[in-house]
């Protein structure tokens, strides 16, 4: 008996990025897609786990679906450039392959913030698909620029497009929500890709995902969560705490003495953590594809099983770090 394995995972990848457009087509934040793309490598663990559930019989012969693995790949991967800003040009030069996909015009348009932290408000989250440049400095407003690139398939489309997108601040406890509104007359296929440069007050809290694009903040001594699809993290000392999630980028980072945690998890790219004196603390580091080093010399460094993994204490101070990455190294300076 013979039995075909990706079928089964191609349909479940299928369902999974319809139900997501179904919900921003709905109004839903268009994080749902970024969230699809975030979570390509489960399309991995499908195929797997599909693989091992149809070869438990002995007297079966498992063939793997070309096609279906094709198939399932090239969602994933439409589904990535779509979202990240880019075309299939742009990675295989196919010319205008990639513009009948994705639309080869674009229109930018700049929309001014100014927002004034409400009653109890500490802390602001923001959604974007570009960069985001923040900057802590005094108290009691979010002011600077949300810069909306808009891609269609004509000029025309562009330029009525990006002139609709608004901002549409929200509160919700002590959280200020800040998004670049999509209106139901700019149809779910448009691209839109919100960057923003933010000066915020020094004392928040900051929440900021975004799909495409390098995340920079610097004089912000609240707590950072920080999620980036593609794109470098840059955070400078001032934070309390720092929790870092990235898929493909570099980090780079600078700990400081009022910092009680930093966490960053990287999927593929380096890991770069400046240990200025009188700062630091106790240090748990892993590697699965990449290096560590320590130019302080007081790390335990050591490699099980092909991956290499750090631990101990770390200059003088008692930040809890840790590290997770995946493919990329990882060094303390």
């Amino acid at each position: 008996m013979q039995k075909t394995v990706g079928r089964y995972t191609l349909g479940i990848v299928l369902v999974a990025l319809g139900v997501a457009l179904a919900l921003e087509v709905c109004g839903v934040t268009p994080a749902f897609r970024a969230e699809f793309v975030k979570w390509w490598p489960l399309a991995i663990v499908l195929l797997g786990v599909e693989y091992l559930l149809v070869s438990r019989d002995p007297e079966v012969k498992v063939r793997i679906s070309g096609g279906a693995v094709f198939l399932t790949v090239l969602v994933l991967a439409t589904a990535w450039f779509y979202h990240a800003g880019s075309t299939w040009s742009d990675l295989f030069h196919l010319g205008g392959f990639g513009d009948f996909i994705a639309g080869s015009h674009t229109y930018t348009v700049e929309v001014p913030i100014n927002e004034a932290f409400g009653t109890g408000v500490t802390g602001l989250s923001v959604r974007a698909a570009g960069d985001v440049v923040v900057t802590g400095e005094g108290t009691g407003s979010v002011t600077g620029t949300a810069t909306v690139r808009v891609r269609a398939r004509t000029a025309e489309q562009a330029k009525r497009y990006a002139e609709e997108m608004k901002l549409v601040p929200r509160y919700s406890g002590k959280t200020l929500y800040l998004e670049i509104s999509r209106p139901g007359s700019v149809p779910a296929a448009i691209g839109m890709y919100p960057s923003f440069v933010l000066t915020v007050p020094s004392d928040s809290d900051l929440e900021i995902r975004t799909v495409s694009g390098d995340i920079e903040v610097d004089g912000v001594c609240g707590s950072l969560v920080l999620d980036s699809v593609s794109g470098d993290v840059r955070v400078d000392e001032s934070p309390v705490r720092v929790s870092v999630n990235m898929v493909s980028g570099d980090f780079e980072g600078v700990l400081g003495n009022d910092m009680d945690e930093l966490f960053v998890k990287n999927v593929s790219g380096d890991v770069k953590i400046e240990v200025p004196a009188g700062t630091g603390g106790s240090v748990e580091a892993k590697t699965v594809s990449g290096s560590i080093t320590d130019s302080k010399g007081t790390l335990n460094i050591t490699k099980a099983s092909g991956r290499r993994q750090a631990s101990g204490p770390l200059g003088t101070g008692s930040t809890a770090i840790e590290v997770e990455a995946v493919s990329g190294d990882v060094s303390f300076r």
